[in-house]
């Protein structure tokens, strides 16, 4: 019977360095696990720049900043300056990829819009930029962007409009008749206003 008290002694004397090591091995995977979600955090670059613009044309903050089509950022603020005459409307954007990305320092910002009724993002054009690369806290120049008003859209509806109706007249063979004048010249082209 001596025995008996002595036996779960002695599984807890050989239970204990077999709960340590689990305990060693389990600290050891979530430090591991904790180092590689720094790394892959601190590798992440990040940029924050300024540009400025006579019209924003609807851009908001959150708004895609764009450089070669691929998203890059984010628009972090816009703000208008009606008393600042060279800088009305002043945006900041945080560029953030997970690679180092080198923007020639005088690549030029604008706004554009995604399809015809898309929202409007900033586009970086670095395709003719020269320089260093822009440093965090720089600023951009800028270039204002095409602008679809109602009347361009009105205006691009006429143009088709009247080049369908000149390639109807074509197909029918009344092209020549019905655009030439009585004395015999060409006449002018219908004006698209």
């Amino acid at each position: 019977m001596p025995d008996e008290p002595m036996q779960p002694r002695l599984l807890q004397q050989r239970a204990a360095p077999r709960l340590w090591a689990t305990a060693l091995i389990v600290l050891v995977g979530l430090l591991a696990l904790a180092g590689l979600s720094l790394k892959k955090l601190s590798s992440r670059s990040s940029l924050q720049l300024k540009t400025c613009f006579l019209d924003v044309s609807g851009l908001r903050p959150g708004a895609n900043v764009r450089l070669a089509g691929v998203d890059i950022g984010a628009v972090g603020d816009v703000r208008a300056q009606p008393d600042n005459k060279d800088c009305p409307a002043a945006v900041e954007m945080e560029i953030t990829t997970p690679y180092k990305l080198r923007i020639p320092e005088y690549s030029v910002a604008s706004t554009a819009t995604a399809g015809l009724l898309g929202e409007t993002y900033l586009a970086i054009d670095a395709s003719r930029a020269s320089g260093p690369p822009v440093r965090t806290g720089g600023q951009l120049p800028s270039k204002e962007g095409v602008k679809f008003t109602a009347e361009t859209v009105d205006r691009a509806l006429k143009a088709v409009e009247l080049l369908k109706q000149l390639s109807d007249e074509e197909k029918n063979g009344n092209v020549s008749a019905s655009k030439t004048r009585p004395d015999g010249k060409p006449s002018p082209v219908p004006s698209l206003r």
